[in-house]
């Protein structure tokens, strides 16, 4: 006879007290996983993170993880959540692509929509950004452009903080070519300065050769998502429903990128 009063409850009872367990724990996981990304979010002001586009952090809430819930983007090169209104912590708003709008009118844009509009995007890093969508270098050529009257056009920022060449070459490729601009304008200089005195060949422009293109695309491509996000999509999708499995994959990705 065992001295242990768990082992001689009946085995239904073992088998309820165990899954009682198992809810509280990751009741208390998922609640801590909220309490650090809500935190983060509130402290920093961003609607950005890199975990998933969160439309808001609400504990056990549902999640817009994509444009659509059924589109997978392995190249998604900058992460901007989709439909995100101007706001005094949030200047940057963004369409249902994910791309800056130049102001609120502008929230229900839908580039993959043919437009009557002479359409020109600009890439560039933080200096056609500046410090908000309104204040961006597109919106106020938009302005201009608009205001002699006649053709009408529409300017994008397709640009990013910190964007290299290299990467403006990769997001015109793979993310916004498709959308068929009639003119695309670059605006930079300085990031390539920069990340070129880190790079082995100093001369500038290194980066933007193919294999630095092609690190680029492969730290975002599918080989280095998890097993389950690329092999079992009806399954990550449940998952990413809790919290605690994002932070989960972020960790993962984290420890891969340091080894």
């Amino acid at each position: 006879m065992t001295n242990n009063r768990f082992l001689r409850l009946p085995i239904p009872q073992q088998f309820l007290i165990i899954v009682a367990i198992c809810g509280i724990l990751f009741v208390s996981l998922e609640c801590l996983s909220w309490l650090g990304l809500y935190t983060l979010w509130r402290a920093s002001g961003k609607t950005v993170l890199p975990i998933e586009f969160v439309s808001e952090i609400q504990l056990f809430s549902s999640k817009n993880l994509f444009v659509t819930q059924t589109e997978y983007r392995p190249y998604y090169m900058y992460g901007l959540r989709p439909n995100t209104e101007i706001s005094r912590l949030t200047p940057f708003g963004t369409d249902r692509h994910g791309l800056l709008i130049n102001n609120q009118d502008q929230a229900g844009r839908d580039l993959s929509i043919p437009s009557d509009a002479h359409r020109i995007f600009v890439f560039g890093n933080s200096t056609i950004l500046s410090t908000g969508s309104e204040r961006s270098l597109a919106a106020y050529l938009e302005t201009a452009l608009n205001a002699e009257g006649g053709e009408k056009f529409e300017v994008v920022t397709a640009g990013a903080d910190g964007f290299n060449s290299g990467q403006e070459l990769a997001r015109l490729a793979l993310e916004t070519l498709h959308f068929h601009p009639d003119m695309i304008i670059t605006f930079d200089g300085v990031a390539d300065a920069f990340w070129s005195s880190f790079a082995d060949n100093p001369a500038p422009n290194a980066h933007i050769n193919a294999q630095i293109l092609k690190q680029t695309l492969e730290e975002n491509s599918l080989q280095n998502k998890s097993f389950v996000e690329v092999n079992k999509s009806s399954v990550d999708f449940f998952l990413r429903r809790f919290y605690s499995y994002h932070v989960l994959l972020a960790v993962l990705s984290k420890k891969s990128a340091w080894t």
